[in-house]
């Protein structure tokens, strides 16, 4: 009670993301809700920022990975010269970039994770977002380039995914700001 949710409305992307802002208008505070005395605003809100970066990480790499996988079907299935695009060997090169961009992001982004009780982890947190908002970003607009011309026609929802991965940089910060 005493919370609205606002949706943001005429976004570019985040679509699948839902973003709204929160209102609070009287709400009760149950007593394991307040900080304790060994913990201070600037901590506790650090830490909610980086715990925040680190979903952030996952949600780019999700991007990441659906747009590569989809850049991939489709290099199998696009052919030239009587062959599968996937077959040259600039797109398969581009190809394994891509991925290998994908995996370590994916990996530091688990690390972090399993790091979360230590010391450092709010640094690694903020490490894997800013390594997982580039990589999505690259890994997106490559992806759209893999298509052609498809890339930027909303038949396709590669277009959409690479929007999406530029605004996580936009709407939640840079890796500049992290």
């Amino acid at each position: 009670p005493g919370i609205e949710v606002k949706p943001l409305a005429g976004l570019l992307g985040l679509r699948a993301l839902r973003p709204a802002t929160l209102h609070f208008h009287d709400v009760l505070l149950e007593p394991h809700g307040f900080l304790s005395r060994s913990q201070t605003l600037a901590t506790a809100l650090e830490r909610l920022w980086a715990e925040e970066g680190l979903l952030i990480a996952a949600r780019a790499v999700g991007l990441a990975a659906a747009s590569f996988d989809y850049a991939l079907r489709y290099a199998e299935q696009r052919t030239a010269f009587g062959k599968p695009i996937g077959h040259f060997q600039s797109m398969a090169f581009l190809l394994s970039e891509l991925w290998m961009q994908l995996e370590a992001a994916r990996q530091l982004v688990r690390y972090a994770a399993c790091c979360e009780e230590k010391d450092e982890a709010p640094l690694l947190m903020h490490l894997a977002r800013a390594q997982a908002d580039e990589m999505a970003s690259f890994v997106c607009e490559q992806a759209v380039q893999i298509l052609g011309g498809h890339g930027y026609m909303e038949d396709h929802p590669v277009e959409q995914w690479m929007r999406d991965a530029k605004t996580l940089a936009l709407v939640w910060g840079s890796k500049e700001q992290s």
